[in-house]
C-alpha cells in the first residue's frame, strides 16, 4: 500500500507562501531599493562645489578690506580739518576711489575742505585742498535766488561765477513818449563759496559768494534789492 502526503489546504483568500516566508508577510514595493538618478548626484556636487567657491570669494575680498579716513562730523566748504572731524572704518575699498589710508590721516589735519563734507562718508584725496576759498583782499557776498535762477546743473564751492545785475519786473518799461536807452549790462566775476538749502515755501536758495573788496558793497546792494543773479562760468577749454 502506496504511501501519499498530505497537502494541506490553502484557506480561502490568503495568498500563497513561498518557502521560507512566515505566514501572512508581504513586502511592500515601498521598501524595495530604489536606485538614485544619476543627474541628482551631478546637482548635489555642483552646489557643494558652488558654496565652496562662495566662501572662498567671500575670505578674498575680506582680505582686500583697508583701514581708511571717514568723515565723523559734519565740516563746511572752505573750513580747516580737525582730528575730531576724522575717524576711520574697515572697508572693501573700490580702486577707482582714490582713498586716505588710516595711517595717513594727519596729512589731511589742518587742510581745508574744498566741499562740504558729510558724516558717514569717505575722504578723498580730491576732497581736501591748501587753499582757502576766501582769499586776501575778498569779501563773501550772499545772493539769494529764486527757483527760476538756480542752475538745473548744481553749484559747488570753487566755481567761477559771474554776479549779474538783473532789472526788477516792470524797470525796463518806458513811459509813453519817453526814449531811453538801455543801461549797460554790469557784472562782477565772483567763485562760489557755499550752496544752501532751499528755503521752505519760496524755494530760494542762497548762494555765498566771494568777491573782490572793492565790489563787494556794490553786490550786496544788488543782493539787497533782488537785482543779482548768477551766471556760470565755463571751465578752460570747455566747450
Amino acid at each position: 500500500m502506496s504511501e501519499t502526503t498530505a497537502t494541506p489546504q490553502q484557506a480561502p483568500g490568503i495568498p500563497a507562501q513561498t518557502p521560507g516566508q512566515g505566514p501572512g508577510v508581504t513586502v511592500p514595493r515601498a521598501y524595495k531599493a530604489r536606485r538614485r538618478s544619476p543627474w541628482l548626484a551631478t546637482v548635489l556636487i555642483a552646489l557643494i562645489a558652488g558654496c565652496g567657491l562662495g566662501f572662498a570669494l567671500l575670505l578674498n575680498s575680506a582680505g582686500d578690506r583697508q583701514q581708511v579716513v571717514t568723515i565723523a562730523r559734519e565740516v563746511q566748504a572752505g573750513e580747516k580739518i580737525t582730528p575730531g572731524d576724522l575717524a576711520t572704518a574697515q572697508v572693501a575699498v573700490d580702486g577707482g576711489l582714490k582713498s586716505i589710508r588710516a595711517d595717513e590721516q594727519d596729512s589731511v589735519v589742518g587742510r581745508r575742505a574744498a566741499v562740504g563734507l558729510k558724516p558717514g562718508s569717505l575722504l578723498s584725496r580730491s576732497q581736501v585742498t591748501r587753499t582757502a576759498l576766501v582769499r586776501q583782499g575778498e569779501q563773501v557776498v550772499p545772493i539769494g535766488l529764486k527757483p527760476g535762477l538756480v542752475h538745473a546743473s548744481g553749484l559747488a564751492p570753487g566755481q567761477r561765477v559771474e554776479v549779474v545785475k538783473v532789472a526788477k519786473d516792470g524797470e525796463a518799461e518806458l513811459a509813453p513818449g519817453k526814449e531811453k536807452e538801455a543801461p549797460a549790462q554790469e557784472s562782477v566775476p565772483a567763485r562760489v563759496i557755499k550752496v544752501g538749502d532751499a528755503e521752505e515755501g519760496s524755494g530760494t536758495r542762497v548762494v555765498d559768494v566771494a568777491v573782490l573788496k572793492e565790489d563787494g558793497p556794490k553786490v550786496l546792494s544788488w543782493s539787497a534789492t533782488e537785482r543779482a543773479a548768477l551766471a556760470l562760468d565755463v571751465p578752460d577749454g570747455g566747450q
